[in-house]
Order: structure tokens, then sequence, then C-alpha cells
């Protein structure tokens, strides 16, 4: 009868145990899953804007073509700094970059073409 008794209160513990290890794993995976949530919506916060190659592969080019980044980190109202992390993908290029950077690629074509225009007329003299 001892052995019996035994027995019973060695199942009782176990699933005692049992019931306090799922719960423990119940709190463990919800306690995972609300730190996943708040690692997205940080990350979501942080990525403002699209970072695509082709955004960041233009604005190289219209950096090239107006001759430094300085000049199109000026055109665009942001630092070198800022440029750089622009065309790094360390932060996205939005739709204002890109038209503040056609923009100054305009300003600078209107530029080259009256001057090229200034050269045609003094070869015609």
């Amino acid at each position: 009868m001892m052995s019996s008794a035994r027995l019973s209160s060695l199942a009782d513990l176990e699933a005692a145990i049992r019931i306090r290890g799922d719960a423990r794993r119940q709190r463990d995976a919800e306690k995972t899953a609300r730190r996943q949530a708040a690692r997205r919506a940080g990350n979501a916060a942080h990525a403002s804007h699209v970072i695509a190659m082709p955004r960041m592969a233009l604005l190289m080019r219209a950096g090239s073509l107006l001759g430094s980044a300085k000049a199109l980190a000026d055109a665009m109202g942001i630092g070198e700094r800022g440029l750089r992390a622009k065309t790094g993908a360390e932060r996205g290029v939005s739709n204002d970059d890109l038209l503040s950077a056609a923009a100054a690629l305009d300003e600078r074509a209107s530029a080259l073409t009256q001057h090229a225009q200034k050269l045609r007329d003094e070869a015609r003299r």
C-alpha cells in the first residue's frame, strides 16, 4: 500500500512538474513573440523610404554629372554624410531626394546649354 501511495504522489509530482514546464514554455513563447513584434515595429520606424538599388544608382550618377557629391548634397539640402548614407543603403532615397537631384541637373544642363550657345556664337564671328 505504501508503494502505491508513493507512486500516486510521484505521478502527482510529475504532473505538477509537467504543468509548470508547459506554463514556463508558454510564457517564454509569449515573451519572444512580444520582443519580435517590438523589433519589427522599431525596424519599420527606421525604414521610412524604400531602399532600392536603381534609386541609389540614379543618385550616384546625378552626383557624378553634377561634378561632386558636395554639389548633389547641397542641391538636396543635406550634408555629405547624409548623402553617403543614402547611397550606401543605410537610408532610403525618397521621391523628394530624386526630384531635388533632377532639379539640380536641370539647372546644370541649362547652364551648359547656354555656355555651348556662347561658344557657337563666338565661333561664328
